[in-house]
């Protein structure tokens, strides 16, 4: 430690092999102890000040091998205009770009794509495609040819850049915590600007006429905005492409409440099947297609009319009545535990059922279980199967009274249980 000045005192860090890593960040002074515990959260323990230091983990821009610098690059091959002499307009990004960090954007054009490099004659593309050349030599190659850089741009035109081919260069300049993100790139071409609806005076050449080109190009981007949001406005209605709240706001036009909750891919399945969902509205098909067009399985409708001639029987009425219900305008949607695995999942099947009933109608949801119940929903082929008997025998010395309990006693009308042969229960 030096005698005046900063505490110059470091955590290093090493590589396995012994190679020196760097200095761990966060803390200078002396270290009595460390402890790393199973959330990689650093404890430095340091007598002399009778403290301890607790490091957190963040995350941290990775540098470039071999230059040390937090920053990165990509070089483009050739954007093709396919005529000579083309005169690049401008380009836009889309890209967050945190504090303290740079994207940096060069360019240059060239009718025949060929140039000397490093003595050499060369197609820039096969130069930049050389597989035996490392980033930083082919920037080396090319480095007479770009632009000066455009920082941070998201709206800029190119100046000077003519000819069909363009390569573009963007250069990622990080710091410790974060690094620029590009979404998205485009470039326009021919050059095109609101310079050429002014009279011919304006458009003489002379010192003003770049600094006219880039005033008016404020305005140009704005129209082309508009423009495009009007090009691309069929978009908007293509249930594929879009997404969100605009995928819901589509899903309106058909009458679906689809809120937040719905997922994307289950609101453009309904949208699919609407036409025929809605042919059928209101009717047992139409139910049945809607929920087999968002869970996948057709469910099981039983109405009224069906179980009618049981209810006529008064041995049976009771059993129904709990079952079913005694109301003529309630009907009951059976379905597979599957169909709806959450309690979210249960309220938006119900609202689709609720949208596709009959408006003076009533569904009864019911989600099926895989046993046999008594007097419960069991439905033989659906949530029930009958296997064969089992072979059971008792030993010479053994014997089974009638009163024998099976399985469990708190399992009520359920086959197998409270099963006393000749007393509460009998064969037919």
């Amino acid at each position: 430690m030096a005698s005046e000045g900063e505490d110059d005192r470091f955590i290093l860090q090493f590589e396995e092999s012994g190679e020196l890593i760097g200095k761990v960040g966060g803390f200078r002074g002396k270290a009595d102890a460390i402890l790393i515990d199973g959330k990689d959260r650093m404890y430095i323990l340091n007598g002399e000040q009778q403290t301890l230091a607790v490091l957190d983990l963040q995350p941290q821009t990775l540098a470039m091998p071999g230059g040390g610098a937090l920053e990165g690059f990509w070089l483009s091959s050739a954007f093709d205009s396919a005529d000579r002499e083309t005169v690049w307009h401008k380009f836009t990004l889309a890209a967050d770009i945190p504090d303290g960090t740079q994207l940096r954007v060069r360019y240059f054009a060239d009718d025949t794509g060929v140039r000397t490099i490093e003595g050499n004659l060369w197609r820039i593309d096969e130069w930049i495609a050389r597989t035996d050349l490392g980033p930083s030599d082919k920037l080396r190659g090319l480095r007479e040819l770009w632009s000066e850089p455009v920082v941070n741009p998201a709206d800029a035109l190119f100046f000077g850049a003519k000819g069909r081919y363009l390569w573009l260069l963007i250069e990622w300049i990080g710091s410790e915590r974060s690094t620029p993100a590009l979404d998205r790139l485009r470039v326009y071409f021919p050059r095109q600007t609101l310079l050429s609806y002014l009279p011919a005076v304006y458009q003489q050449e002379s010192g003003g006429r770049g600094f006219l080109e880039r005033y008016l190009a404020l305005f140009g981007t704005l129209f082309d905005e508009l423009e495009e949001r009007i090009d691309g406005m069929a978009r908007q209605f293509d249930r594929e492409t879009v997404g969100g709240g605009q995928l819901r706001w589509l899903a309106s036009w058909l009458g679906l409440d689809a809120n937040e909750y719905w997922s994307d891919d289950a609101i453009r399945r309904l949208i699919r099947a609407a036409p025929e969902m809605y042919r059928y509205r209101g009717t047992r098909r139409g139910i049945e297609r809607a929920i087999e067009t968002m869970t996948g399985m057709k469910p099981i409708i039983v109405e009224p009319a069906q179980y009618k001639a049981l209810r006529e029987r008064g041995d049976w009425r009771a059993v129904v009545d709990r079952l079913y219900g005694d109301d003529p305008f309630t009907f009951s949607v059976l379905l597979h535990p599957d169909q709806a695995r959450s309690d979210m999942e249960k309220v938006l099947l119900r609202q689709l059922v609720d949208d596709m009933k009959p408006a003076h109608t009533e569904a009864k949801l019911e989600w099926l279980q895989p046993w046999m119940y008594l007097d419960l929903h069991t439905y033989l082929g659906v949530n029930t199967v009958l296997a064969e008997p089992s072979i059971f025998t008792l030993g010479m010395d053994r014997s089974m009274p009638n009163d024998t309990l099976i399985v469990d006693a708190n399992m009520n009308r359920r086959l197998d249980a409270h099963m006393r042969l000749g007393m509460d229960s009998e064969m037919e």
